[in-house]
């Protein structure tokens, strides 16, 4: 996988709608690494909305998984705040 230069980004901040996993019919680009998704691979398409138009990003399996980890580690951010908002009601 080559590096990319460009920050990890959170399905938080990306998404518009749901990712869906597809089985790859025709040869494919990631959007983020640009790395090739082959034909029969499995790939996630990320619906991200810019200017007002929705569109499905190709992402492989790498790179999801880098994504859905930065989303875990922002839930799991959120999830401390809001306990701590919640206890510092309750005193």
């Amino acid at each position: 996988m080559k590096k990319t230069k460009i920050k990890t980004p959170s399905l938080l901040s990306e998404l518009i709608g749901k990712p869906t996993a597809h089985t790859c019919k025709k040869k494919l680009k990631c959007f983020r690494c640009k790395e090739s998704i082959n034909v029969s691979n499995v790939f996630f398409q990320i619906p991200k909305q810019r200017a007002g138009l929705t569109s499905k990003k190709a992402h492989c399996l790498r790179c999801f998984d880098l994504i859905f980890t930065q989303t875990e580690k922002e839930l799991l951010a959120l999830e401390e705040t809001l306990r701590t908002a919640q206890a510092s009601l309750a005193e």
